[in-house]
């Protein structure tokens, strides 16, 4: 459902949003707002500009750093890992 809600959103808003969630005090939060980025950007079509991406790399970045949570820490720094080596 989340997934889906901020499917809808304008690119700026996607990333405010997500942003939020990734900073989020709940790490059940933070884990599911990185499914939903994984997703956004597992599509065939992730409808992200070049500029979005670069906006959402300082969010993974600063979770895999701050993560408390291993679980959450590993899963960011792969994910994050894996957008670099991808989109940049």
């Amino acid at each position: 459902m989340l997934e889906n809600c901020l499917s809808l959103l304008p690119t700026p808003l996607f990333l405010s949003s997500v942003g939020g969630l990734l900073a989020s005090q709940n790490p059940s939060i933070r884990r599911r707002a990185l499914e939903v980025v994984a997703a956004k950007l597992g599509g065939d079509e992730s409808g992200l500009s070049a500029a979005a991406l670069k906006d959402l790399l300082p969010l993974l970045v600063n979770l895999a750093r701050t993560e408390d949570q291993p679980t959450n820490q590993m899963v960011s720094t792969v994910r994050t890992n894996i957008f670099v080596l991808f989109f940049f």
